[in-house]
């Protein structure tokens, strides 16, 4: 009789043996690296050193602006020989640009343009324009791969400590896209990314103040780009550059040259003589006339509207402009005979040919020559200008108010933000405000008016609300489709510490609010690129606020938080913070 041997306790043993091995190489491995991984300063330097030398970088992040809290995204490839070729974003618009040796060049749509220089928005869009350096708010040549690695090494010493070291960033994210890395403090207050790994290389910045034209931050994420891609890619932009458009003519009235024609109870012309400068002639638009029973202009008795001439550049011609409006024969037919008249024409190509706008709001004698000169007139631009200069005389403003407050609103950078909104109704703004509430601070503002009104179609209301009861309340920004006083509140703490103390103060903030009956205050926190929670979307927010000690209890009073991040809008209830 054959007896077998039983092999099940030998194939145990031998699976035991090479389970062994796998787990001891998946823990051992691992933790061999954190054991002989060269500390956290020699890191940063190491990933620096190695970029020092690339021949291009490229850097995709965002510009915060401290004054006004605006940001500003954009994608852009620097050489080493300070030539750029990129994209940037900022109030809904879009522009490529092109930095060379004594060249800035812009290609952008109208409402990048309406943001950063509104007199460009009507003959600009899609033209590649000459800009002065300054105009770009970030200084890409000042962000070359060697300049970038010098400023992050700026107060790190080999093996140093205290303030000589770089410290881990509690808070910010572990992985950029799909790499992992360790955020690390650094002795300027910067965060550097570096791959978790080796070889160490940077991934990516937050919390910089170098390469700016303004007093602001960078963060942008890091690649190195080869030498001949990037060539390609800024031959390629070059080539498409072509020369600078001819900027459009202005065109101005000579207010000694009015000379009167057949005027009877049924109509009146007059004339003026129109002289332009030597700009692009090939777009004549309009000039409106307008008929006042005094001299200031305020009371409009009869207005019209003559095509202008072409005109060769500083040349000139006499524009005649016949009225008929009832307006007059009313006026006319009441034996009245003494009269003003003035001509505006129009500069197309600045201020658009919106006649109906126009005629409108001079019509109303809220804009007249006590309030601005001739020459601001013809210099003033783009179209939403009128629009919105419209539309808060509409709203109760004087024609001086109104005309500064636009003025203000340009300046921001706001008047793509605004102007749609005051044009559809959406946004009412507190004439009791003043021009002020248009200024570059309140730009944070405008920016969550229009966040609402893009997804629910809110009506919002700016600077003050009256109820339906009379009663006037002050305060920032009224939602008056959820009925809510919206508090909003940069979050620019750059660590998780700071985080807590930053919500309790705007949570207080948000419940002082003067709240008309019916409404319930609304706070929104907007993740400035320096804060911890400016990446993170979804439960990571929540999960956040939470290790920074953030409590349910802090939003008593409060009906909605609202955390925007890169990502989005983000609700936050009470209960997903305990």
């Amino acid at each position: 009789m054959v007896r077998r041997r039983r092999r099940w306790p030998l194939l145990a043993a031998a699976a035991a043996v090479v389970a062994l091995a796998v787990l001891g190489t998946a823990v051992g491995i691992p933790l061999y690296r954190k054991l002989t991984a060269p500390p956290p300063t020699e890191r940063v330097l190491t990933a620096t050193a190695a970029l020092a030398s690339a021949p291009a970088l490229r850097l995709a992040g965002s510009l915060w602006e401290m004054d006004d809290g605006s940001v500003e995204t954009f994608d852009a490839t620097v050489g080493a020989d300070t030539t750029t070729v990129g994209t940037a974003s900022i109030g809904g618009g879009k522009g490529d640009f092109l930095v060379g040796p004594r060249l800035v060049r812009l290609r952008a749509d109208r409402p990048y343009l309406l943001a950063i220089h509104p007199d460009q928005a009507e003959y600009g869009v899609g033209k590649w324009l000459e800009l002065e350096p300054g105009t770009l708010k970030v200084a890409f040549s000042e962000l070359t791969p060697r300049n970038v690695a010098n400023r992050l090494q700026e107060g790190l010493l080999p093996n140093g400590t205290g303030k000589h070291a770089a410290v881990p960033a509690d808070g910010f994210p572990t992985r950029l896209g799909r790499t992992a890395v360790t955020p690390y403090r650094l002795p300027g207050g910067a965060v550097a990314y570096v791959t978790a790994d080796a070889p160490y290389r940077l991934a990516g910045f937050t919390g910089t103040t170098f390469g700016l034209s303004v007093k602001g931050e960078l963060t942008a994420e890091v690649s190195v780009v080869a030498r001949k891609r990037f060539a390609a890619d800024y031959a390629r932009r070059q080539h498409a550059v072509g020369d600078a458009p001819i900027p459009p003519a202005h065109y101005l009235a000579d207010p000694t040259s009015l000379k009167q024609g057949a005027c009877t109870e049924v109509s009146c012309a007059e004339s003026a003589t129109i002289a332009v400068d030597g700009g692009d002639t090939s777009r004549p638009g309009h000039a409106i006339g307008l008929f006042s029973s005094d001299s200031a202009g305020k009371h409009i008795v009869g207005t019209c509207q003559a095509k202008l001439p072409k005109l060769d550049a500083n040349g000139s011609a006499r524009v005649w402009c016949t009225t008929r409006s009832a307006s007059w024969r009313k006026w006319a037919s009441a034996h009245h005979s003494s009269y003003w008249f003035r001509l505006v024409p129009l500069s197309p190509g600045w201020q658009g040919d919106d006649l109906r706008t126009v005629l409108h709001v001079f019509g109303t004698g809220a804009v007249n020559d006590d309030t601005v000169t001739g020459y601001q007139l013809s210099t003033t631009g783009p179209g939403e200008f009128f629009g919105a200069l419209d539309s808060l005389v509409g709203q109760g403003w004087s024609g001086e108010t109104a005309w500064q407050a636009v003025s203000n609103l340009a300046a921001s950078g706001a008047l793509g933000l605004a102007e749609p909104m005051l044009r559809a109704g959406a946004l009412s703004v507190d004439p009791k405000a003043g021009a002020g509430i248009f200024e570059m601070s309140n730009r944070p503002l405008y920016q969550e008016a229009w966040r609402r009104h893009r997804a629910h179609g809110d009506k919002v209301a700016v600077g003050g609300y009256t109820d339906p009861a009379g009663t006037h309340h002050t305060g920032e920004l009224y939602d008056l489709t959820k009925r809510r006083v919206v508090t909003t509140v940069p979050l620019n703490a750059d660590s998780v510490r700071g985080l807590r103390s930053q919500l309790l103060a705007a949570a207080k903030r948000s419940r002082s609010v003067d709240t008309p009956e019916g409404f319930r205050p609304e706070l929104v926190l907007v993740a400035t690129p320096r804060s911890p929670l400016c990446r993170l979307a979804g439960d990571a927010v929540a999960d956040t606020l939470r290790s920074a000690g953030v409590t349910g209890k802090n939003l008593a009073g409060i009906a909605t938080l609202t955390v925007v991040t890169r990502t989005g809008a983000i609700a936050v209830r009470a209960s997903d913070l305990g």
